[in-house]
C-alpha cells in the first residue's frame, strides 16, 4: 500500500556497508511512501537517492578504539550536528543503521524526546558488549535483524526483533559465469587470486604493507599467478599501485563481485566482504589486522570464536582465519598456495557456503524493513 502522507524520516548510517543498505532501504521507502522526506547521515550511495544528506559519513567512517580516539574531533562535531538536527526536526521515526557507537547515543536522545526508533542492523551484542542490550531495550522501539539466529537472541532479552532478511544477500546481483567475469575484468586464462583489503582507510593502513608483501611472495613462488585487487570506490589506490608496479596485479574499482566470481580463491579482510564472497561461492582465506591497542582490548571483550561472518553463521570454521600476528605474508602465502592446490577443501567450502545462502533465504531486506517501518508509523 502506498502512503501519501508526508512523513519525516531521519536515517543515520556511518559506514560503507551501512550506506549501501541505507540506499536500498531509501528505495523501498520511496516506493511505498513517495512523499516522505528522508534526511540524515550517509555516503555516496544514499546521496544518490532522494535523501537530504545533512552529514557526510566519510568523516566518521573509522573502526577500532585507537582509530576512533584519533578522529575524536570530527566525530564529536558530527554527533553535535546530528543531535541538533534530530531535536529540531522531530522526525516521525529515527532509523539507525549499524554504527552503534554513535547510533545508540542518538537512540537515547530520540527516546527522551518521544521519537520512535527503528534499529536496522543492530550491534552484534551476541558477540561482545552485551551491556548494550539494556540500551537497546530501553531506547529502541523495534529492531530489524539480518541474521536468523538474532531473533531468538533478542526476544530472549524481551526486545522486539524481526528478521527482515539479509541486505547483503538481497543486494547480490545475478552474476555471469566465472569465464565471463574474468573477461569483464580483463584477466582470462590465468590462475587468479582476488584480494579484498577492506573498505575503510584505517583498514588499508593496517593491511597495505601486509598484502603488498604477500603478493610479491606469492609471485616469487608461482610467477604464473595473477591478482585482482578490488578496492572500495572511496579508497586511494596510489600506495598499492606504486609498490606493485611491474607485478601482474589488476587494481579494480566498482567490480568487486565480478572479481570475486572470477577468482580461484579470495584473500578477504574480515567484514561484510566475507559474506559476499561466501554467497558468490568462491573459496577464501580471511585475514585482519588491528592497531595493537585495539586488538588487545577487542581480545578481552569479544566472546565468540570466529571473526568471519560466514564462519559465525555456520557456527564452525569454514574459511580459515588469520588475525593480527597470524596475518603475516609468509603464512598467507603458504595457506593460499595450499588452498589453490587442495580441490577437496575448495569443494567442501563451496558446499558450506551454499548452506549459508539457503539459511539466509530470499527475503528482500529493504522492502521488509520498509514494511516494518510503515507498521510503526501506523501504531
Amino acid at each position: 500500500m502506498t502512503s501519501t502522507k508526508k512523513h519525516k524520516l531521519m536515517i543515520v548510517a556511518g559506514e560503507v556497508s551501512g550506506d549501501m543498505h541505507g540506499a536500498a532501504l531509501i528505495d523501498a521507502i520511496k516506493e511505498s511512501m513517495p512523499t516522505a522526506y528522508l534526511y540524515g547521515m550517509g555516503m555516496g550511495e544514499m546521496q544518490q537517492r532522494d535523501f537530504d544528506c545533512i552529514v557526510d559519513a566519510k568523516a566518521v567512517s573509522v573502526m577500532g578504539f585507537l582509530e576512533v580516539l584519533t578522529h575524536i574531533a570530527p566525530i564529536y562535531k558530527v554527533w553535535k550536528t546530528l543531535k541538533r538536527t534530530l531535536l529540531q526536526s522531530k522526525p516521525d521515526v529515527l532509523i539507525l543503521i549499524d554504527y552503534p557507537g554513535m547510533n545508540l547515543k542518538l537512540a537515547k536522545v530520540a527516546h527522551q524526546a518521544n521519537i520512535k526508533v527503528l534499529y536496522y542492523i543492530p550491534p552484534k551484542v551476541w558477540a561482545w558488549k552485551k551491556k548494550r542490550l539494556q540500551q537497546i531495550k530501553q531506547y529502541v522501539d523495534q529492531v530489524a535483524v539480518i541474521f536468523p539466529f538474532e531473533v531468538d537472541f533478542y526476544q530472549s532479552h524481551a526486545i522486539k526483533a524481526h528478521y527482515v532478511g539479509n541486505p547483503t544477500a538481497s543486494a547480490m546481483p545475478k552474476l555471469p559465469s566465472k569465464a565471463n567475469c574474468q573477461k569483464a575484468i580483463g584477466i582470462e586464462g590465468k590462475t587468479l587470486i582476488t584480494i579484498l583489503p577492506g573498505s575503510r582507510n584505517s583498514e588499508i593502513r593496517h593491511h597495505q604493507a601486509l598484502l603488498i608483501d604477500t603478493i610479491k611472495m606469492l609471485h616469487r613462488q608461482n610467477p604464473d599467478l595473477s591478482f585482482a585487487l578490488a578496492m572500495a570506490p572511496q579508497i586511494s589506490c596510489d600506495g598499492f599501485r606504486a609498490e606493485l608496479k611491474g607485478y601482474p596485479v589488476h587494481i579494480l574499482k566498482d567490480q568487486t563481485y565480478q572479481a570475486i566470481k572470477a577468482a580461484d580463491i579470495v584473500l578477504c579482510a574480515s567484514g561484510t566482504a566475507t559474506l559476499e564472497t561466501a554467497l558468490i561461492g568462491t573459496p577464501m582465506l580471511i585475514f585482519y589486522r588491528f592497531s595493537a591497542i585495539t586488538y588487545a582490548i577487542a581480545k578481552h571483550f569479544v566472546k565468540i570464536p570466529y571473526a568471519g561472518l560466514c564462519n559465525i553463521l555456520a557456527q564452525k570454521l569454514i574459511a580459515p582465519e588469520f588475525i593480527q600476528d597470524q596475518a603475516n605474508p609468509m603464512r598467507l602465502c603458504e595457506e593460499a598456495l595450499e588452498l589453490l592446490n587442495n580441490k577437496k577443501q575448495q569443494q567442501t567450502m563451496k558446499q558450506d557456503f551454499a548452506a549459508i545462502k539457503k539459511q539466509l533465504g530470499k527475503h528482500d531486506a529493504g522492502n521488509a524493513c520498509a514494511k516494518l517501518l510503515q507498521s510503526m508509523l501506523q501504531s
